[in-house]
């Protein structure tokens, strides 16, 4: 048989891989760019954040990936702009929160609408973020103006003028200009042959509010008594169905009542047209589609798209993925009555947290659910005996010893007395076998943590002999093959000067710490997770006194070993892994960009079943996976209904499509083995006693590299003299997918 399980002589040890694959939705955002793609009649939109890398498409129905992880380092703050008789995209700058990239950038990208190519001009303008650029059609260049350089927080604003021709910049030298800005809205107006800016920032507390025009040679001061009163990130584009520029932004902050204005500048007055998009915030990023007539701005707030039809501004689309305040520090749990991952997180435009779910691979954000207010440090565990996510605690204006209930329905705030302190960084899991929900927390680093269990309607307080010290951000999961809630690492304060590397385990009564350091080595504001399908303890990311840690570790109680995945999150903490039972994988979600990635094994162990059995004189043959078949392991099915003292093979096919010249599944009945079919081609078998009606055949799974991801197909024949003419039962089959841990 080709690749069985008996026939195979182990010639290689096998070295599994397991991998991080990305799901990249558009995410709501802040200082992305967009563009109009004249050539391909697409908006693209590419990066912000906190230095996403993505690079996305909009045709006036939905939202396309193009491109991420190849082309510029992830970045915010940077200026595009989009150059049609080369048929490029042109992105400058911008700021970055990546490792050695950490902090403002000087390079030039162009995307053709395939591949990214890194420019090398000559001459470019220097290090900076919140620039602004525009295409210039009567002198065929795509013009860039101000930004600031920001070092030892400390910024530097520009009012400097370049031009790019596809080859080089050129800095242009007016004698009067505006003054230094970053954030300005810029556009030009084709039929006037002008570059029109507006605002921008300068400095101060509020955005600036004047206007320019420039000509090619000369800066005109166009700014009006009358025209609009916008904040700093404001943004235009020149739209021909409105009658000239289109400025959106929101109204400056020291008026009373901040709101959306859109304003028409058609070169000799500005006219107040309408409101904006409910979600646009105070950074608004639009561009204009010439072929749809519409102007186009994806919000930084809710990650809505709007369109503008020069009179109008009409939601057309929602948000499509979570995206929550910088270092908010999302929860998430898998709820398994529902089979979804249930996310929460600090919203970045309204006074509750915002809840999300996940199912398969979209994020559906959930509306009117209600919840408690905007906090950071908030913990979560699911009870799978009440079918409850249950939250506590977080920073909050309101309050830190909330307790909270979501039934997939709505949340409800539970008041019970006592209840545990104000906490926040603390860290909650289910543990099934007591049905309770396990708290640790501190209340002060300076003194033993603080142990709470959950039972659905009170909160218990418990006094451990033994306790592990005061620590926020730890990693904390149930492990059920030692049967305990595992708690590892975390730190003191709101620093990382002082971490720990322990590891405890809470048995309802008393910690006891497992060991003082482990190789994963201390860290905070990591992911720990149970992988049900690999029996393993996962640890992803965080932080230690250094830096960022992009590491993976698992522990299979006897030995830690870190795992080297070709892809991964990169540096990545305050950040949230739950194991989604449904998909057999664990779900990472947070860090710097917000991205969802899941993690688990190239290769997955399966058994599933297919066909059914025939009726036989104990009832219809069975044949299931008691454990999976992972490479060095013991494969064990069970085959049960069988009548107690007769004989059966279990066969082993490499084949569910043919036999001898025969299409499976082949119906039996024709020799009298009425309603039996054979699914499996008869490779190999494996005869075996019936005593009892119910076997377990135990097969050694050798770990042979030659046998990773190879497929075969089992089913067992049972001598079953009363069953039918023939006397014999097959059952059902098992399709099974050989896998690396």
């Amino acid at each position: 048989m080709h690749r069985s399980l008996v026939a195979v002589v182990v010639l290689a040890s096998v070295n599994a891989q397991v991998r991080f694959e990305p799901h990249l939705d558009l995410a709501a955002r802040a200082n992305h760019a967009m563009a109009y793609d004249t050539v391909r009649q697409r908006v693209c939109l590419f990066g912000g954040g906190q230095s996403r890398d993505d690079l996305w498409e909009w045709d006036g129905a939905g939202w396309v990936l193009r491109s991420a992880f190849v082309g510029p380092i992830g970045r915010y703050g940077h200026a595009m702009a989009f150059d049609p008789v080369r048929g490029r995209l042109v992105v400058f700058g911008g700021q970055s929160s990546y490792g050695a990239s950490l902090g403002d950038l000087d390079d030039t990208w162009e995307w053709d609408g395939t591949n990214w190519t890194q420019m090398t001009p000559q001459r470019h303008p220097s290090l900076r973020s919140g620039a602004r650029a525009a295409y210039d059609s009567v002198r065929g260049r795509v013009i860039l103006f101000g930004g600031i350089h920001i070092t030892n927080g400390q910024g530097t604003f520009y009012d400097d003028l370049w031009e790019w021709d596809g080859t080089n910049w050129t800095a242009l030298n007016p004698g009067f200009r505006p003054s230094p800005r970053s954030e300005a809205a810029l556009a030009f107006d084709p039929a006037r042959g002008r570059l029109v800016m507006y605002g921008g920032w300068g400095g101060s507390s509020v955005g600036l509010v004047d206007a320019w025009e420039w000509d090619g040679t000369t800066w005109t001061d166009r700014t009006s008594a009358t025209g609009p009163r916008l904040d700093r990130g404001a943004a235009a584009v020149f739209s021909a169905t409105a009658g000239g520029i289109v400025l959106l932004g929101q109204t400056n902050p020291s008026l009373q009542f901040p709101h959306m204005e859109t304003w028409r500048y058609d070169g000799a007055a500005w006219t107040l047209v309408t409101g904006g998009p409910t979600d646009a915030g105070n950074f608004v990023v639009m561009a204009h589609d010439a072929g749809r007539a519409r102007t186009v701005s994806y919000g930084a707030a809710g990650g809505e798209t709007w369109e503008f039809d020069g009179a109008l501004w009409v939601r057309a689309a929602p948000s499509a993925a979570p995206a929550f305040r910088y270092q908010s520090v999302p929860s998430m749990v898998f709820d398994t009555a529902r089979g979804v991952t249930v996310l929460v997180g600090n919203s970045t435009s309204a006074a509750q947290v915002e809840t999300w779910e996940r199912q398969g691979n979209g994020w559906t954000r959930r509306v009117g659910v209600g919840g408690p207010s905007i906090s950071i440090g908030q913990a979560m565990a699911y009870d799978s005996t009440r079918a409850r996510t249950v939250l506590f605690g977080g920073l909050s204006p309101y309050g830190g010893d909330q307790t909270w209930e979501y039934d997939g329905a709505v949340w409800t705030q539970r008041t019970p007395s006592p209840r545990p302190p104000a906490l926040y960084g603390h860290s909650m899991a289910f543990d099934p076998l007591r049905d309770r929900v396990v708290l640790f927390g501190a209340t002060s680093t300076n003194a033993p943590g603080v142990t709470w269990e959950w039972d659905g309607a009170t909160w218990t307080p418990h006094t451990p002999a033994h306790s592990p010290w005061g620590r926020r951000f730890a990693g904390m999961a149930w492990h059920p093959l030692m049967q305990r809630v595992l708690l590892y690492g975390g730190g003191e304060g709101q620093t990382t000067t002082s971490l720990f590397a322990d590891i405890w385990a809470w048995d309802g009564t008393d910690w006891t710490r497992m060991s003082t350091s482990i190789p994963p080595g201390e860290r905070t504001r990591h992911a720990m997770v149970y992988d049900f399908a690999r029996d393993r303890l996962v640890v992803h990311g965080g932080r230690d006194t250094r830096d960022v840690r992009t590491d993976t570790w698992e522990w299979d109680l006897t030995t830690w070993t870190q795992r080297t995945p070709t892809t991964n999150p990169g540096p990545t903490s305050d950040l949230a892994m739950v194991f989604d039972h449904e998909r057999r994988e664990s779900v990472v979600f947070g860090g710097v960009t917000y991205r969802t990635w899941t993690y688990g094994p190239e290769v997955a162990a399966l058994a599933t079943p297919f066909g059914t059995g025939c009726n036989g004189t104990a009832g219809r043959p069975t044949l299931t996976a008691q454990t999976l078949p992972w490479l060095g392991d013991s494969f064990r099915q069970l085959a049960s209904s069988l009548p107690a003292q007769s004989v059966a093979v279990l066969e082993l096919g490499a084949s569910r499509q043919i036999w001898h010249g025969f299409t499976l599944p082949l119906d039996l009945s024709s020799i009298g083995m009425l309603g039996c079919w054979k699914y499996v081609s008869t490779d190999v078998t494996v005869p075996f006693g019936t005593q009892g009606g119910a076997v377990t055949q135990a097969m050694p799974v050798p770990a042979a590299a030659s046998l990773h991801g190879a497929r075969l197909f089992t089913q067992v024949f049972c001598v079953d003299p009363g069953a039918n003419p023939f006397g014999a039962t097959m059952s059902n089959a098992l399709d099974v997918t050989l896998g690396g841990r």
